[in-house]
């Protein structure tokens, strides 16, 4: 079976990190995580015995593609320190002959419980593009809400990413960081990219 690495980007996520990690622990052969030289916290520290690096950060999708360059094995899982994943990825893996990138739906939750949804759960399925080979084709794109791109995308219900921002910061954090997104949107939007208004800005 092909090997498949868990690929992440951080900064202050002391948190969330170990919960993340622990949800795919049993089947990915490695884990790296690219961390905000910002970073004040443990996050470092949280990150265990993975593969851990300081990155300056420009842009989000800068930070994935340099995660994804630290990766060594065949398959490149990717989750935000504030997710946990629920199913294995690997049956994908080889379920089509040609290279693809798999989308797998979001869950947005109030609680680690998961009893009361976040608004956000609206969109569901809310797909993310973050199961690909490590084959060189995919780089991520826009400096936010950044997309995978160089290959034909599948869709599967198969695994679900479940999202708990709420859970893990509080208001002031979350007001700040989307004070930050708004910011790269309009980065993005200069840049000449697209945006879906009401949903990403």
């Amino acid at each position: 079976m092909p090997t498949l690495a868990l690929a992440m980007i951080a900064f202050n996520e002391e948190r969330g990190l170990p919960q993340a990690i622990e949800s795919v622990r049993t089947f990915v052969d490695e884990v790296v995580v690219a961390v905000d030289g910002r970073t004040a916290d443990g996050t470092r520290e949280a990150a265990g015995d993975a593969t851990v690096f300081d990155v300056d950060f420009v842009d989000f999708a800068q930070m994935r593609n340099d995660a994804v360059a630290r990766v060594r094995s065949d398959w490149v899982l990717m989750l935000d320190a504030d997710e946990v994943l629920e199913g294995d990825p690997r049956p994908l893996m080889t379920r089509r002959k040609r290279p693809c990138i798999w989308e797998f739906p979001r869950r947005w939750w109030m609680d680690f419980e998961r009893t009361r949804t976040a608004p956000e759960d609206d969109w569901y399925p809310d797909r993310q593009a973050r199961f690909f080979p490590n084959n060189g084709s995919v780089k991520f794109e826009r400096p936010v809400h950044e997309v995978a791109e160089g290959l034909k995308k599948h869709r599967t219900f198969d695994v679900v990413i479940h999202h708990f921002k709420y859970a893990l910061r509080d208001e002031a954090l979350i007001v700040e960081r989307d004070r930050l997104y708004r910011d790269l949107v309009d980065r993005g939007l200069e840049q000449g990219f697209k945006f879906r208004s009401g949903k990403d800005y």
